[in-house]
Parts: structure tokens; sequence; C-alpha cells
């Protein structure tokens, strides 16, 4: 097998973390999170390059799901649900 047909070597792994890490980096900065600083300050929306410089985000690096929350699963918000469950709540509290 030629080395260009197979192209997941592992330069293309490691630039594939990469994109990963930096992508959940990205989702969990734009949730509007708290991060505690080294100095004891806290940062009300820190960039996503500040928080690749945190010990405890480099577990997002080589793990897919961190935890069972909504951020780590990748849920996203979906207006339409929201509305007929809204919808639904109203008709059962009117009755």
């Amino acid at each position: 097998m030629d080395k260009r047909e197979n192209h997941r070597n592992k330069l293309w792994r490691r630039k594939h973390q990469a994109r990963l890490f930096k992508k959940r980096l990205i989702r969990l900065a734009g949730w509007r999170f708290y991060m505690k600083r080294e100095d004891g300050t806290w940062d009300n929306h820190p960039h996503w390059f500040e928080l690749a410089r945190v010990r405890w985000c480099w577990r997002f690096k080589s793990t897919g799901t961190v935890c069972g929350c909504e951020l780590c699963r990748g849920e996203r918000y979906d207006r339409t649900a929201y509305k007929k469950e809204t919808r639904r709540i109203m008709k059962e509290t009117a009755d």
C-alpha cells in the first residue's frame, strides 16, 4: 500500500487531535463560563487559548466525552422542541 493512499498516519492523528481539542475549548469558552486563574482572580469569559493553558482542560485533548453534562455530550439547544414543550405545558395549565 502506498503511503499517499493511507493518509491517516501519526501526523494526521496529531493534527486531528489538535483540531478537536481546539473545537472543544471554543465550545467550552462559548458557554459563558467562569475560570479561576492561578493568582486567585476570576475570569468571566476566557478565550479558548487561555483555557488551553490551564492544566485541568488538558483532559479535553484525549477524551471525547469527559463527563455527562450537556456541554460534553454535544447536545445543542433545539428551539422547535422548546416551543412545542412550552405550548404543551401552557395547554395543560390552561385546562
